[in-house]
């Protein structure tokens, strides 16, 4: 083969990995921004329909500002491409529990996660993505749901 197109390649090569890797880290910083900000909105109109309340408001306030510095955290880990802030220390099936459990007490609905078999670690990008889908689930099931803290049952999540 020439050396000057085996070159030509390897440089078009990089370029394509550099590109799907900017668009893969593009795709979860908005995953990450859309989740947030969709939990943000529900708890916000949550607390406008709970002004009567002064403590059920105040809970609401509370947990939109949690979501919005958990959010700004996850941003600023996807722009630094470091994995989903879970799984820096804790993994998947864990990191999983953790969410569920988060999501359930922040809309007062009975949610949680079980993992059966083997436990086998992943590809680290595998395990993001895995986490990801399982954030936007539990995010639109938030979101299509209605009105955060009804008690509305939710299906237990296998893993």
């Amino acid at each position: 083969m020439n050396a000057g197109l085996h070159a030509q390649l390897l440089v078009q090569a990089r370029e394509a990995g550099v590109l799907d890797e900017r668009q893969r880290m593009a795709g979860e910083i908005h995953d990450a921004l859309a989740q947030g900000l969709t939990g943000i909105i529900t708890q916000l109109q949550a607390a406008v329909r709970a002004e009567a309340d002064p403590s059920a408001w105040r809970r609401h306030l509370d947990n939109a500002t949690r979501l919005a510095r958990e959010s700004l955290a996850e941003a600023r880990r996807s722009v630094h491409a470091v994995g989903p802030g879970p799984l820096e220390t804790t993994p998947l099936p864990d990191a999983l529990a953790e969410i569920t459990a988060g999501w359930s007490e922040l809309n007062g609905v009975r949610a949680e996660a079980t993992t059966i078999g083997t436990v086998r670690a992943l590809h680290p990008e595998v395990e993001a993505t895995l986490l990801r889908i399982a954030q936007e689930a539990l995010a639109n099931i938030a979101k299509h749901a209605g009105r955060p803290g009804s008690g509305s049952p939710c299906r237990t999540w296998r893993t």
